[in-house]
């Protein structure tokens, strides 16, 4: 199989991304529906910090994050603030302990 087909390169799940407008809302109403407590909800590190980079350039793109955690999957609200990003085509790199200095990929999904 070429490098190209074969996706993220796994077919185990541990984390998904939601991009959301209102992190506040959306993890109340998530919370509802999972029959889980309302999480914390963290705002990421200054660009200082975080180092984070929007089109090849440091951004001062932010966010606010609340996580449920489903057993093996942990489910991210992702709520973008203070600055340029593009969540629903982007791909931010962010050094964090929280991806490890990974690529964080960011597909668009419906807001719910």
């Amino acid at each position: 199989m070429a490098e190209a087909d074969r996706g993220v390169g796994s077919t185990t799940i541990v984390q998904v991304g939601v991009i959301v407008r209102d992190s506040e809302a959306k993890a109340q109403a998530w919370s509802s529906i999972l029959g889980l407590p309302l999480p914390h909800i963290a705002t990421t590190d200054t660009v200082d910090v975080a180092r984070t980079t929007y089109e090849g350039q440091p951004s001062p793109a932010r966010a606010k994050l609340a996580f449920f955690h489903l057993g093996q999957v942990d489910v991210e609200l992702i709520e973008p603030i203070d600055g340029p990003s593009s969540p629903s085509s982007a791909v931010l790199t962010v050094q964090s302990p929280c991806n490890r200095g990974r690529q964080l990929s960011i597909v668009r999904l419906t807001d719910y």
